[in-house]
């Protein structure tokens, strides 16, 4: 600290100049002097100073008022040192604004980079796609919070394990959970995976992401909200985080119009953000994307399949025993294996490199793949493949709109699909009909009397 003051008074001078018989502050020294006894680091994009609260060497928050208070009791301790009046020093707000956009300029924030470093109670985490080292805290990581619990690789979690067994009976399916949500400790997702998770109420999806977010921190988790991506200010919110959750989401939000930057904010394109008072940024859209659903979700691909088939990870949950005997199943495992849970995500996360290394993404099995082929394929096309599979030319045959929808409403509960809404399918039929089997709706009269719209020439067949 003498060094770098010697260095300051060097190259500003004293921090207090006469002139004209009348002493006043040279500003640079003042605030340079400053900015290194209170450690001080100026956010810009959050417009924000942070401070060197503890040993632990994290940034935390410090609000303007803070930093002028800090100020005038530096200031007033400087002049007692130098013999000056600090009356005549005329500290006013125009001299504080001064000496802190000094602050600002001298002290920026550290850009050290943060992919695949993660800080924990007892230090800083480095991935490798061969082995985790924990590194030494340094106030170059930039690292505003940290994981509470200390990192140990000799760590084990019992019952969480039994708990994810029993959600997730599949081996593999538990693979790909482990390495997704694991990744998001390291950092940018480069496989442009949406990680999807369905089930009932109670069948553990809230316990599970209250255990990961609770360990990866508010810092590098965002809120995502999918009706209001497309609002003004919605993705300034995701700055600093590694992964996006959205939980419980209605079956129609992948069918909004919104539901479209799901592809940015997960494909690696570089997006605007823009903060209230605060101008506009630049943000990397390669976010960890986690959607819980209670429902069967359905997704406008807008001819865009091939996409979504790329995206998306689907895991179905399975009811959880575990979970229904305590409301507060998630704070009793963190309070007895918190730091088996951060060991198995820190695994999770170094297998997750490992993979992208080898094979570019998260690999998937067969019975994974049809999950999204049906959801994205099939429930988006479901009433096209119908008519196009399922329906015939037959000579002086015919079937009504009710007779097309109960069997295609059959054919959809075979296939696990959510059928379309009878008033899309009455919308749509008239052109899949005409284009597919050249067959006209006309009303015909009926075993009852009445009358019913149908179409000629066509039947029912089995594939």
């Amino acid at each position: 600290m003498a060094a770098n003051t010697r260095d300051v008074l060097r190259r500003y001078g004293r921090p207090f100049i006469l002139n004209k018989g009348k002493y006043c502050l040279n500003v640079p020294c003042v605030a340079h002097l400053f900015g290194r006894k209170a450690k001080l680091y100026w956010e810009p994009l959050e417009s924000q100073f942070y401070h060197v609260a503890n040993t632990s060497f994290i940034l935390e928050t410090a609000t303007i008022e803070a930093v002028i208070t800090l100020l005038r009791d530096f200031v007033a301790a400087l002049a007692a040192r130098e013999k000056v009046s600090l009356a005549s020093l005329n500290l006013t707000d125009s001299a504080i604004r001064a000496i802190l956009s000094v602050v600002k300029s001298a002290s920026t924030f550290p850009s050290y980079p943060h992919q695949n470093l993660f800080p924990v109670a007892n230090g800083v985490i480095r991935f490798g796609v061969r082995k985790v080292r924990l590194l030494k805290s340094r106030v170059e990581h930039g690292f505003t919070h940290q994981c509470p619990v200390k990192y140990n690789s000799e760590a084990k979690c019992p019952k969480f394990q039994k708990f994810l067994e029993e959600v997730l009976p599949n081996s593999d399916d538990r693979r790909v959970l482990k390495l997704y949500l694991g990744g998001a400790f390291t950092g940018l997702n480069p496989t442009r995976r949406i990680l999807l998770i369905r089930g009932l109420g109670g069948s553990g999806k809230t316990t599970l992401m209250r255990l990961q977010e609770s360990l990866l921190g508010r810092r590098f988790t965002g809120d995502l909200r999918i009706d209001s991506l497309s609002s003004r200010f919605e993705k300034s919110f995701f700055m600093s985080a590694r992964q996006l959750s959205a939980k419980d989401v209605p079956a129609d939000s992948l069918q909004r119009r919104s539901a479209k930057a799901l592809k940015h904010l997960s494909g690696g394109d570089v997006t605007q953000a823009e903060q209230k008072f605060k101008g506009k940024v630049d943000i990397h859209g390669s976010f960890f994307i986690v959607i819980t659903s209670n429902g069967e979700l359905r997704v406008s691909c807008e001819n865009d399949e091939g996409a979504w088939l790329d995206r998306l990870l689907i895991l179905d949950f399975q009811k959880a025993q575990l979970c229904k005997r305590s409301a507060n199943y998630a704070d009793q495992l963190l309070a007895t294996e918190s730091e088996g849970i951060l060991n198995f995500f820190i695994e999770g996360g170094q297998e997750f490199l490992r993979e992208v290394a080898k094979h570019g993404t998260i690999r998937t099995n067969p019975d994974q793949v049809r999950r999204a082929f049906n959801l994205i394929v099939l429930a988006s096309k479901s009433l096209d493949i119908f008519v196009a599979l399922h329906v015939a030319k037959a000579p002086s045959e015919a079937l009504s709109n009710d007779m097309i929808i109960r069997k295609y409403v059959e054919f959809c509960r075979c296939n696990d699909v959510t059928p379309a809404s009878s008033h899309v399918v009455y919308a749509r039929l008239p052109d899949l009909m005409l284009h597919i089997h050249d067959s006209t709706q006309s009303t015909r009269m009926n075993e009852g009397g009445g009358s019913n719209k149908a179409y000629a020439d066509v039947t029912f067949i089995d594939v």
